[in-house]
C-alpha cells in the first residue's frame, strides 16, 4: 500500500458515498469520489473539471496516475480506508492513515 492519508467525508449524493482527500507527502489533493455501483461495488473518481466542448459538458482529469500499477495502488489504499471509515465511524467525517 502506499503512504497515504485520507479525510473521508461520507455523503449521500446518488452513486457518490464519500468525498476524499489525500495528502501524500507534502501535497494535498482534494476532490476524490467514491462511487458505488451495483450491489456495494465500489470504485475511486478522479478530481475532475467540468467544461464546454462544441455544446456538450465534458470532463478531464485534474490528477492522472498513468502507471496502472501505482494507480490501483493508490486507489486500493483509498478503498480500503472508506472501508475502514465506514465500520469505525458510520456517520461522520474520518481521517486515516494507509500505508
Amino acid at each position: 500500500m502506499m503512504n497515504i492519508e485520507c479525510t473521508i467525508r461520507l455523503v449521500e449524493l446518488g452513486s457518490i458515498k464519500a468525498l476524499v482527500t489525500v495528502l501524500y507527502g507534502d501535497i494535498e489533493l482534494r476532490g476524490f469520489k467514491i462511487v458505488e455501483q451495483g450491489d456495494a461495488d465500489f470504485w475511486v473518481a478522479m478530481p475532475s473539471r467540468e467544461y464546454q466542448r462544441d455544446g456538450k459538458t465534458e470532463f478531464v482529469h485534474v490528477v492522472r496516475i498513468p502507471d496502472p500499477e501505482k494507480k490501483m495502488a493508490f486507489t486500493d489504499a483509498i478503498l480500503a480506508a472508506y472501508k475502514q471509515s465506514l465500520t469505525e465511524n458510520p456517520s461522520d467525517s474520518f481521517e486515516v492513515r494507509c500505508l
